[in-house]
């Protein structure tokens, strides 16, 4: 068995569960997910509501994504939990053969695949390489499901006719939350604007932009020099998953530092996407985006 230790919004929940589905395929062992974490009201954000397991984990995974994995019971996840001794024989264990193996955050570990089953996955696993090789399956898992609201349709349909590009912004806890600011970047409108002139210099046809962001009203007092430009606001009354979808409609990307419009962009099926991602993605000095923007993406 591969177990994953899911905690953090959507998108860190969707990398966790792609490198686990990866590595339980790689293993042909069962996959299953320790959603404990969530089990204490004290960890939960009422921002949170929205996202894979909060409130109604299985319900809202069945309702949103063609998931596989099934929740692990108590019995199941208390064996990954070892008194003090069995932490101490854990630790003087190789890595890789260790019950509980930690991610070294944003570093790709190369050594992934020699991980053996009944292990338990603790991390974030902010790089397509730990999927990449069951890249497919883990697209199938997580495509979406049709969309329900007649609004979003449209919307949707819209996106697919015209050369549409997905502009995401990210505020809230980015620019409010001064222990998130320590880590992540808040983006200047630099960032945006270089990226709206590149993509207009490279396909020198009419672009029409969406917008997504947790602060629309902000957005449209700085984007004044785009033009033919829809804002996806509170009105059209959407979960973060179905935001997700209408932004992975879109023929190309600008993201932000944001593992949120990172799976956006990775879930666009178009074959002649481009994805901007900013050079820059963290504050802290000691963390780097080498392995969590993927090769073929722009970074500016």
């Amino acid at each position: 068995m591969v177990l994953i230790y899911l905690k953090g919004g959507l998108g860190n929940q969707m990398f966790e569960y792609a490198a686990g589905k990866a590595l339980a395929t790689h293993l042909n062992v069962p996959f299953k997910i320790d959603k404990s974490y969530y089990d204490n009201k004290e960890y939960i954000d009422e921002s949170l509501n929205n996202f894979f397991n909060i409130p109604g984990f299985r319900d809202i995974l069945n309702i949103n994504f063609e998931i596989t994995a099934e929740t692990a019971t108590a019995k199941e996840a208390k064996q990954f939990r070892p008194g003090f001794i069995g932490k101490v024989i854990d630790r003087l264990t190789p890595r890789y053969l260790r019950k509980v193996y930690r991610e070294n955050f944003t570093v790709y570990d190369k050594h992934f695949y020699r991980l053996k089953q009944n292990v338990l996955l603790k991390g974030y696993f902010q790089s397509e390489k730990y999927f990449k090789p069951y890249a497919d399956i883990v697209r199938k898992e997580l495509s979406f499901k049709p969309l329900i609201k007649e609004r979003n349709k449209e919307l949707a349909d819209k996106i697919l006719e015209e050369r549409s590009v997905c502009v995401h912004v990210r505020r809230g806890d980015y620019v409010s939350n001064a222990d998130t600011t320590k880590v992540i970047t808040s983006l200047d409108l630099k960032y945006y604007f270089d990226s709206k002139k590149y993509l207009e210099k490279t396909l020198q046809k009419t672009i029409s932009y969406f917008v997504f962001s947790d602060d629309i009203e902000w957005v449209k007092s700085k984007f004044t020099s785009f033009t033919n430009v829809t804002y996806v606001d509170k009105s059209f009354g959407n979960s973060d998953v179905d935001d997700m979808y209408l932004m992975s409609c879109c023929k190309h990307n600008i993201i932000a530092n944001s593992s949120f419009s990172w799976w956006a962009a990775w879930l666009n099926q178009h074959p002649n996407k481009i994805v901007i991602a900013p050079e820059k993605w963290f504050n802290a000095a000691n963390l780097t985006a080498n392995d969590l923007v993927p090769d073929n993406w722009i970074r500016i």
